[in-house]
């Protein structure tokens, strides 16, 4: 086989791989038939799940991790069994898609419910009542997005931290990943019947525990010895400019040199 120029790559298989975690095949079957009702055929896209009815075979940043590797759509829809498509579909998605693409070319996932600051919520969901909430304006970039359906741009090249388990707190960490990387989080107007409940039980908590030190270790303040130069690494621009000086690296050159080896 000759190797090929980038160009010559051929495209992926389809615009949408939609993937879930499935513990009720009867709830999946009504939102997969939902999906397709709303213009998501065969040709258009291909619908992944992991078996998790029998005991869990992954856990969701894993089982994730592993849809992700396999899917074949430009697009990677990963939501949760129980979500309905109503009246929005395809083409809306689309729409909303080609916006994000025109207005920011460094986007990397959508959703439908996310925060941007604190206690600063954007929604356009229907809760598991139907009720319907929209709160606006659209599309806002966001920090963290709900994990009922996250639209995932596959040139991004996202996926969630090997070193975290659970079935909570993911959302949030695809979309660290993604702003560690340069990439944006938006939520967009594409309704989707979500019903669901959140609980906050004790692995709830001890995830977040857990995603707490993971990402306090991540960002703490570190020297970094490269093999030409260091980097002092630290959340203030006064310090990260004051230690990346030559004038201080040499001081501290020397000062290492005096230490007892």
């Amino acid at each position: 086989m000759l190797p090929l120029e980038i160009a010559q790559v051929p495209p992926l298989a389809f615009r949408y791989s939609i993937c879930t975690l499935v513990t009720n095949w009867d709830e999946y079957e009504r939102m997969w038939t939902s999906f397709v009702a709303k213009g998501f055929t065969a040709d258009k896209a291909e619908f992944l799940y992991i078996d998790n009815r029998e005991k869990n075979q992954y856990e969701a940043f894993a089982g994730l991790n592993a849809l992700l590797h396999k899917a074949r759509g430009e697009y990677v829809v990963l939501c949760h069994q129980d979500i309905e498509l109503l009246e929005d579909g395809i083409e809306k998605l689309d729409q909303r898609i080609a916006e994000l693409n025109q207005m920011d070319a460094q986007w990397a996932l959508l959703g439908n419910a996310g925060a941007s600051r604190i206690q600063k919520m954007y929604l356009h969901i229907s809760h598991r009542d139907r009720r319907f909430q929209s709160e606006g304006p659209f599309p806002a970039r966001v920090h963290s997005l709900d994990e009922n359906f996250i639209v995932l741009r596959k040139a991004a090249h996202l996926g969630f931290s090997a070193d975290l388990g659970g079935f909570h707190f993911y959302g949030t960490d695809l979309c660290l990943q993604a702003d560690f990387r340069g990439y944006h989080a938006y939520v967009v107007d594409f309704n989707v019947w979500h019903k669901g409940q959140g609980v906050m039980n004790p692995h709830y908590f001890e995830v977040k525990a857990k995603m707490l030190q993971k990402y306090r270790r991540a960002l703490r303040t570190r020297w970094i010895q490269t093999p030409t130069t260091r980097l002092f690494l630290h959340r203030t621009a006064v310090a990260t400019w004051f230690f990346n000086r030559k004038w201080v690296s040499y001081l501290l050159k020397q000062w290492y040199k005096l230490l007892p080896k």
